[in-house]
């Protein structure tokens, strides 16, 4: 398993921004929201959690033959490999964070799936 790191956010883990000491995240957890977050145009403010975009990012990442699990944390550090706009949340113990994609470039992949699901 590959160590991922995040440089904005030292303290990142699967869990998301937990301040506990970081567990490695799963290599195919970012490979899968590297992948379906390049479907998507940053925006200059948030427009989602993490963990909204986590779970679409699995339902995107199991109809095309990536892993079906994506973490929290794998999405926030695809995020930010990718340069999309990351916010953490005023609750210091909110472990998500608001990132800043294109609302209807989510709806599009989202409905590409439905489609092909029929």
């Amino acid at each position: 398993m590959m160590r991922y790191r995040s440089s904005k956010f030292p303290g990142l883990s699967m869990a998301g921004l937990t301040g506990r000491d970081p567990e490695p995240i799963p290599e195919d957890h970012v490979e899968t929201a590297l992948a379906y977050l390049r479907l998507m145009r940053s925006t200059k403010k948030p427009t989602y959690s993490s963990y909204f975009l986590k779970h679409r990012a699995e339902v995107w990442g199991r109809h095309n033959g990536m892993s079906p699990h994506v973490c929290n944390g794998a999405l926030i550090l695809a995020a930010e490999m990718l340069g999309f706009v990351i916010e953490k949340y005023q609750n210091p113990k909110d472990p998500n964070v608001g990132i800043g994609v294109n609302r209807e470039d989510v709806r599009k992949a989202l409905k590409a799936v439905e489609d092909v699901r029929g």
